[in-house]
């Protein structure tokens, strides 16, 4: 059983990433809004970081996304609004809001209890994965990209990066490190495959050796009379002369998350670390937390020893406009095996324009039954744009799983894991898993609940992986670009393997007027009339094995 704090302290230090300005918002309470702060809220170091192209989201190390991915605090001002940034926005720059809160949920039964581990609970808000506080320095959010490597200075530096015989890494297919396999080690800050050397590759998070660092003084190393001039070299009996504590004294290099070269641990940015990964799409970020952080505590609530990494996907052509894919992955790092295993999401979507106060009370939720889509649609506000969620793949057959979909108030469906649970499993509907979708006639401030299973038992050391997508589209089901389209592209994406659609090229053509015939003209294509010496001849790029086409 879980119960609401009165009320959340107020942090001033905020430790960020992302890919766009973030700035604290010191003012927590939402103007025409429930008040953050009277509900059980997150870690003030978690990162944050903003998703997408054509559709952007925040999300955050703390498995939430919205505006609830900045809790304690809430999104930086984007020039939409003059109370909060905006969670979710489609299209880029039309100031639709879609997204307070969600997050991803796990249930099961250990040792014959019901137990349920949340990334947002819509009722009490409640983040149960959390990163933690000593991890800021390697705890990072991961980026990589399936074009063009370029370094991101907000994300893991210089790791990632690397060329290996004028041949990019982290491609699919490429065996990065040349040990006869490929993309065998994740992106996830560990080393997977084992190959990792602490006599070579300890030379910190950063990636970069002693020797070619420079110090906070300027000077360089020297073997002699400088050997660590970042002073980022795990050695318990030396100070930090770069970086003070709060009283302005040095501090003891102790820290093994703080002081990553020379730790014995292999760090992500370290060579044979996260080397042999494949990017997919033009931004994939990923993310990872666990319930069995402790740092801090979420009362009364039991860990299941559940670690989650959160891997999202986006492109910038039309074939991903309105999709966000991402990957869950429930790894079990505990003791005990994890029985009748239930995956799903709160959803908290508010649709509507914030130019308009009370936006989020003219929303109705419904569910695309065929698709096993999810969404909220605005019935009142013109150009509003729907939000929603489609499942995309689980270990099982989607066809054999069981759905529970119900939309619901601000009460719904507790805190307390038996009866969050008990939805889940469907045991709260048994004559009404699926929820008739809500009228567009009497639309209110709606969110809904979206959970399926069950799974097989989740044994320590085995992962549950699970795919969904975020969606929206200019209407729900008519019109172009809509959101049953979006979901349909979704679902056909991920069947690919996340491989983007190829457009083949125009063969040459070659056209000659008939002189003997009056308006008569010869077309003609192919190699014999391509100067480029071939490259645009459909024979030269045939798919025999149609994986392309």
């Amino acid at each position: 059983m879980r119960r609401m704090l009165s009320a959340c302290c107020c942090f001033i230090l905020i430790l960020s990433q992302g890919n766009a300005a973030e700035n604290p918002v010191d003012d927590f309470t939402v103007v025409g809004r429930r008040n953050p702060t009277n509900a059980e809220y997150g870690a003030y170091w978690a990162k944050k970081v903003l998703q997408g192209y054509s559709m952007r989201v925040w999300l955050s190390n703390q498995m939430t996304m919205g505006i609830a991915a900045w809790t304690p605090f809430l999104p930086p001002l984007n020039g939409c609004s003059t109370t909060q940034g905006i969670g979710m926005e489609y299209p880029i720059g039309s100031c639709i809001e879609h997204l307070w809160g969600a997050g991803p949920v796990i249930g099961g039964i250990v040792n014959g209890v019901r137990h349920v581990s949340e990334g947002y609970n819509t009722n009490f808000a409640s983040m149960e994965f959390l990163p933690e506080i000593q991890d800021t320095l390697r705890d990072k959010i991961w980026y990589t990209n399936a074009g063009s490597e370029r370094y991101h200075p907000d994300g893991d530096g210089y790791s990632g990066y690397y060329y290996i015989h004028n041949q990019q890494v982290n491609r699919r297919g490429c065996d990065d490190d040349g040990d006869g396999r490929v993309d065998e080690d994740d992106l996830d800050g560990e080393d997977n495959d084992g190959d990792w050397n602490p006599v070579t590759d300890d030379i910190g998070a950063d990636g970069i050796p002693d020797s070619l660092e420079l110090g906070c003084d300027g000077k360089r190393y020297d073997p002699v009379t400088n050997p660590d001039p970042a002073y980022d070299n795990y050695d318990p009996s030396a100070y930090d002369k770069c970086h003070l504590d709060a009283i302005g004294n040095y501090i003891r290099r102790m820290d093994k998350n703080r002081y990553t070269e020379r730790n014995g641990i292999p760090d992500h940015g370290e060579p044979h670390v996260d080397e042999d990964y494949a990017g997919i799409s033009d931004q994939d970020i990923y993310l990872a937390a666990t319930d069995t952080f402790k740092s801090t505590r979420v009362p009364d609530h039991v860990s299941m020893g559940i670690k989650l990494f959160q891997k999202t996907y986006a492109w910038r052509e039309t074939f991903g406009e309105g999709i966000i894919p991402m990957e869950y992955l429930f790894v079990n790092i505990g003791n005990y095996v994890i029985d009748s295993v239930y995956v799903g999401f709160f959803t908290d979507f508010d649709v509507g324009p914030v130019s308009r106060s009370g936006y989020y009370a003219d929303d109705y939720a419904c569910y695309m039954e065929d698709l096993r889509c999810g969404y909220i649609s605005n019935a009142v506000d013109r150009g509003s744009t729907p939000g929603g969620i489609v499942v995309l793949g689980t270990p099982r057959p989607l066809d054999s799983l069981k759905y529970i979909w119900q939309w619901h108030g601000y009460t719904d469906p507790g805190g307390m894991d038996s009866n969050i649970y008990s939805w889940m499993c469907g045991e709260r509907f048994p004559s009404e898993m699926i929820k008739p979708c809500q009228s567009p006639s009497a639309p209110t401030d709606t969110r809904f609940f979206f959970s399926f299973g069950p799974f097989a038992s989740v044994k320590p050391g085995d992962t549950l992986k699970i795919a969904i997508a975020i969606l929206s589209g200019y209407g729900v089901d008519a019109g172009p670009n809509n959101l049953r389209q979006n979901a349909q592209n979704a679902l056909k994406l991920y069947i690919r393997g996340f491989q983007p659609p190829i457009t083949l090229p125009s063969p040459a053509l070659h056209i000659t007027n008939l002189t003997s015939k009056p308006y008569g003209v010869k077309l003609e294509w192919g190699s014999r009339y391509d100067k480029s010496g071939g490259l645009n001849d459909p024979l030269s790029i045939w798919d025999d094995s149609n994986k392309i086409a």
